[in-house]
Order: structure tokens, then sequence, then C-alpha cells
């Protein structure tokens, strides 16, 4: 959208650990490359929790 709009916009996400085992999370990161995104900056929370159990047992 800021492409298509000239504006020069930074896009945030905040990630947990677990949830980057999710293949919807790495699917977007996929398109992230695709269309060259340069705007997004990502943060992953490392609290090594999962409703699994602990992302070192379950991963």
């Amino acid at each position: 959208a800021a492409r298509q709009l000239n504006k020069d916009f930074i896009t945030y996400c905040v990630l947990g650990d677990g949830e980057c085992n999710e293949g919807s999370v790495w699917e977007a990161a996929m398109a992230v490359s695709h269309y060259n995104a340069t705007n997004l900056i990502t943060f992953v929370d490392r609290n090594r929790c999962m409703i699994d159990g602990d992302t070192e047992d379950v991963m």
C-alpha cells in the first residue's frame, strides 16, 4: 500500500518464537521477499514458550 501511495511507511511486526514454527509466518516471509518489501522490521520474542511446551523440546 505504501508503494502505491508513494509513502515511506515502516511496518513493525512482533512474533513469538513458538509462532515462527507456523507455516503462515514463513509464507509471509516469502511474500515479503517476493514483493521486495524493504520497509518491514520484525522483532522475535524469544521466550522459549509454545502451546505444546518449551520450544527447545517441541521444535
